[in-house]
Parts: C-alpha cells; structure tokens; sequence
C-alpha cells in the first residue's frame, strides 16, 4: 500500500497505537486497518481491533471496540477491515446488525470493506493490493473489490491461470464484503 499512496501516513507495529488512530483517525478519506479482531457474540459492542500493546504510560489498552468507534468523528469514505471475521454483527431491534461496520457507520464512515471469516494472509496481501490499485485506477469501490477477487480466482483474464491455483477456492478469493456505498 506505502508502493500505491506514497505520501499516506502509515503506522506499523509499535506506531499503530489506538491512541493514534482516535487522534489521527478523523483526517483521512481512506483508512486501513490490518490487524487481528474479535466480534464479541456476548456483548457485540465489545467486538474489538487490536492494535499495538500501549506504553505504560497511555491511558487506552490498544484495542479498539466497537463501543469506542462509534464514539469518534471519522471522515474516511472507505474504511478496511483488512483482519479476520469483521463483518459479523448480532441482530439488534431497531439498530440493525451492531457490530463494527455498524460503529464504523455511527462515526461517519459510509462505506467499509470486511471480512466474513478467518482470512489467510498471503492471499489478503494479494486481495489488497489489486483491490487498491483498482480503486487508485479510477474504479469504483465494488468493482475494484470485484475484480481483484476475480482476479485471485483465475488471473486478470478470467481464465485459469496457473499461478493463482493456489488461490481458486473461495476461502482466499471471497472472504472480503463491501457494506455501504459502492460507487
């Protein structure tokens, strides 16, 4: 991703702080997030991000809930979830499926890409690529999803190629939803 959005601001390991994202979080259109996630079934707005383990000295625990997003003022048109089972939600009267798309949604992001189940990394790393390279193309959200899935199913031509064999089951290819605006 640093190789598509050179000037993005990125924060890996010990820099992907929660108390970074909270501050930080509401200035970008585009916000990425590949980590691990828990839905909580028990308490869904509990459902969490994990960010790096904070400082002694910071008051926030480095994981990110449900509970805690809906709180923040964010700007992003597209928010990713790049990490595992972060589309799940409960149904919930009057609310909808709560959840992290529904927190992310409540702080102002109209759009968001998540996973159903577990992702395998190697393909992920693919899925995103393509998917923002897409997007950077010009492409609408949804087809850019669209076409960096197809594009882990068989190649950029439709047909089967051999180097994405490996691949062709739907567990790499089709993990990631498009919930929200698709244009």
């Amino acid at each position: 991703l640093r190789r598509l959005y050179p000037h993005a601001a990125i924060y890996t390991g010990s820099r992907a702080q929660e108390s970074v994202f909270k501050k930080e979080a509401g200035k970008y259109s585009l916000i990425h997030l590949a980590s691990h996630a828990f839905f909580n079934d028990a308490a869904p707005f509990m459902s969490s991000i994990f960010l790096a383990a904070p400082s002694p000295k910071d008051a926030d625990d480095g994981i990110l809930t449900a509970r805690e997003l809906f709180e923040l003022h964010l700007h992003a048109d597209l928010v990713t979830l790049s990490a595992c089972q972060t589309g799940r939600g409960e149904a919930r009267s009057g609310e909808g499926m709560v959840g992290l798309t529904w927190a992310l949604n409540v702080a102002g992001c109209p759009t968001q890409v998540v996973s159903q189940w577990s992702v395998d990394d190697a393909a992920t790393a693919q899925l995103m690529s393509r998917f923002y390279t897409n997007l950077k193309a010009g492409k609408s959200k949804g087809t850019a999803l669209q076409q960096a899935s197809l594009s882990l199913l068989g190649g950029t031509s439709g047909k089967s190629d051999p180097r994405y064999k490996r691949w062709a089951h739907p567990y790499y290819w089709a993990p990631f939803l498009l919930i929200g605006d698709w244009r």
